[in-house]
This record gives C-alpha cells, structure tokens and sequence, in this order.
C-alpha cells in the first residue's frame, strides 16, 4: 500500500491526525516490514501536545488489525525511581510465558519484578526480555510502544533500548515517544528518530475548522496565532473561547492544556519556577530586571543557572540573548498553573521594578490589587482615555474592562 493508501487507513483514527500524512506513511511502512519479519524501532519526539501519542494510537489500531500482539507501556512520573516499573505494566500480556523461558531468563525476570531481594544486572534482564518477545514474535507480530519515555524509569528504558537495537530480524516493532525538543540522550538507543513539529498554516487551519466550524472570523485568528501549529491547541481552545466574554483578548486553558503545557515546571528548582513566573507576567523585561526580581521574590540570588535550567527543560529559548516561551501558551499554562498568592507577589514586585515604565507599572499594580480601589480606577480611566487619543483602542478596552 502506498503511504497515501496507509493515510486513508487511518484517516478514521482521530481528527488530530489532519497534516500528518508523511508521518502515518512512516509508521505504515514500518507496521509493513515488521509484519514480514524485518522489525525496526522508531523514536517520535517534539513537544507539548503536538500529536506523538495519537501517533502511537494510530499505529496501534492498524497493528491490531493487522492481527499484532500489541504492548503498552507510558512513563509516569510518581514511578520513574522504581526499577522496572514500566517494564513490568509493558510485559503483562505475556508474563505467562515466562514459564517456557530457559531457568536462567526466568530466574532473572522473576527477580526483576520482585521476586528476589537484590535487583539484576540490566543487561541479564535485556537479554531474557528479548528472548520473551523473540519467542512471542515468532508466533505472531509483535508491536511495543512507550509513551513519555522521559519518565519511564532508567532501568526500563534500558531494557528497552537493548531490545530495540535488536529488533532486527524479528517481527518485532517497538515505536516509543518522548516529551523533548533535543532527544540527544536517546538516540544511541532510539533510533531512528521522528521529529514532529508544529502543523503548517493549512493544517492546522483545516484542523481548526473541522472541529469548530462556525468560529467568528476574530476568534478564528486569535485562536491560530495562540495555538502556532499545536494540535492540541488547536482542538482545545475553542471549548475555551465559547466560555469567554466577547471582546476579551487572551484566552483561557482548558486543564488539558494546562497540564500539556506547565506540567514539566514541577521538575525545575524552586527558584527557576519564580523566575519562569516573572518571565511569563513580563516577557518584554529584559534579562538583567527578571533576574532581579526573581530575587527579590525568592529572598536570594537568582543566577542564570535557572535560565539555562529553564532552556535545558525545554520551557524557553533564547533569541538575541533575550529569554521567550518556547511556545506562546507555555506563558498562559504557567501563570494559570502558579498559586494565587504567588501571581499577586509577583505582580507587586515587577510594580516596584517597573517605576520608570509608568504603564507597564499601572498594569502589575491593577494585577496585584484585591478588590476596588479608587485612585487605580481613577488612573486606569485617564490611560484608557489617552490610548483612544493615540488610537490604541486596543490597550484602551481591557482597562476601561477593569
């Protein structure tokens, strides 16, 4: 079947599937040469909610009809320190065949999954798990796949890339996805890789569409330049614009797109987190003043070290030396993400640091106020007031709004 023939197969798997053509076409090919005993493995990796685990649906439906053995395994982040967790959920279907393995490979899995008190040596374990899928595959196909293979535990994953550096020769595909802009530290096992990215301005236009038809032509292209290409995005914020006032200019995140796009703030230091929350309440400040401020906030010096952590996660890039969200609705996630008390402090520090930029200052204040105050109020009137006479409109209506 050619890969436009695979496309058609999987057209019905999910709508998030639009502007993936050349990937299905990949992951047909490979579901092919594994079905006739050429096994491969194939690492997806891109970011927050661009589409790797429909992917991974994906292959796994036309798999399963193409009569596979199929096993699943995902990353968990509560799990990612206990040794062959996610080892143990992926061999569930077939640890009944355990038995038939040589006395050696049986006695080194039984004591992988708890069986002995002390743990084995990875590779024995890599060893008898290739030989159980061996075994399994020459039966039948046999198609693995690992989600968020960041927080699967390292003794699993390196089980899993012995086993994929060995699928060769069986019929045996293992398709694995991680949550990474830079999969560097994988590929030596994880190999090759498949990079998805950002769907283009067509797809992703076609995307929105299809799932909310009758948007009004402003919500339309406000919710195409927040979503810039994510699939997730763009099936999600239409749910939230429905529940937003008209004329509102930012839009709200439902929870899957806050989890999507802030949960990797946990894993970062407390002191990257504020300044992560600093940079997403002022992005235009420069370097010097977000640093600053993350001080003030976290009652110590704050470094570029927790810029390089928040690039080395993922989070930001750097252009011109000047940090930015790596995509526009990180910003959103992670101030809806922070605590109440934690955005008002931040709102009132930049305030302060901002006295000599009198309307960035008067948009922190207003955001860090409780309640009604009359001189804001007052203040908010005269700025919105002088937006309307230099034309701004747009600035003059969210603070007439508060």
């Amino acid at each position: 079947m050619t890969p436009g023939g695979a496309c058609v197969f999987f057209l019905l798997v999910e709508i998030s599937m639009i502007g993936r053509d050349a990937e299905l076409g990949v992951l047909h090919r490979l579901v092919t040469e594994a079905a006739a005993g050429d096994g491969s493995a194939l690492l997806i990796h891109g970011g927050a909610g661009v589409g790797k685990s429909a992917l991974l649906r994906a292959v796994h439906t036309e798999a399963a009809e193409r009569g596979f053995t199929v096993l699943r395994t995902a990353g968990l982040e509560t799990e990612r320190w206990f040794p062959f967790a996610a080892l143990h959920v992926l061999l569930q279907p077939v640890l009944r065949q355990i038995d038939a393995l040589p006395a050696t490979h049986r006695r080194v899995l039984q004591a992988a999954f708890g069986a002995a008190e002390s743990e084995p040596d990875v590779f024995r374990v890599g060893l008898a798990v290739l030989d159980l899928l061996a075994d399994a595959a020459a039966r039948q196909p046999v198609l693995i796949l690992a989600d968020d293979l960041q927080w699967i535990d390292s003794s699993s994953r390196d089980v899993l890339g012995f086993v994929a550096r060995r699928t060769h020769g069986h019929a045996l595909l293992m398709v694995t996805a991680v949550r990474s802009e830079d999969p560097a530290r994988y590929n030596s096992a994880f190999a090759p890789e498949l990079h998805l990215g950002p769907l283009a301005g067509d797809a992703a236009a076609s995307l929105l569409d299809s799932g909310a038809p009758d948007l009004p032509p402003p919500v339309r292209a406000r919710i195409l330049d927040h979503a810039a290409g994510n699939p997730l995005a763009l099936v999600e914020l239409p749910k939230a614009a429905r529940q937003t006032p008209p004329g509102t200019e930012d839009l709200p995140l439902t929870q899957r797109l806050e989890t999507a796009f802030a949960a990797r703030t946990d894993a970062v230091s407390p002191a990257c987190r504020t300044f992560l929350l600093v940079l997403a309440a002022e992005p235009e400040a420069p370097l010097d003043l977000l640093l600053a401020v993350s001080g003030r906030l976290a009652g110590t010096t704050v470094t570029v070290d927790v810029l390089q952590e928040a690039v080395d996660a993922g989070l930001v890039t750097l252009a011109g030396g000047s940090p930015g969200f790596r995509h526009p609705l990180m910003r959103s996630a992670i101030h809806t993400r922070a605590r109440v008390a934690e955005r008002y402090a931040v709102h009132g520090a930049l305030a302060e640091a901002l006295h000599e930029l009198p309307d960035r200052q008067l948009a922190h204040q207003v955001a860090a106020t409780v309640g009604a105050d009359d001189e804001l109020a007052t203040r908010l009137e005269r700025f919105a007031d002088a937006s309307q006479a230099r034309g701004r409109v747009a600035a003059a209506v969210p603070a007439l709004q508060q």
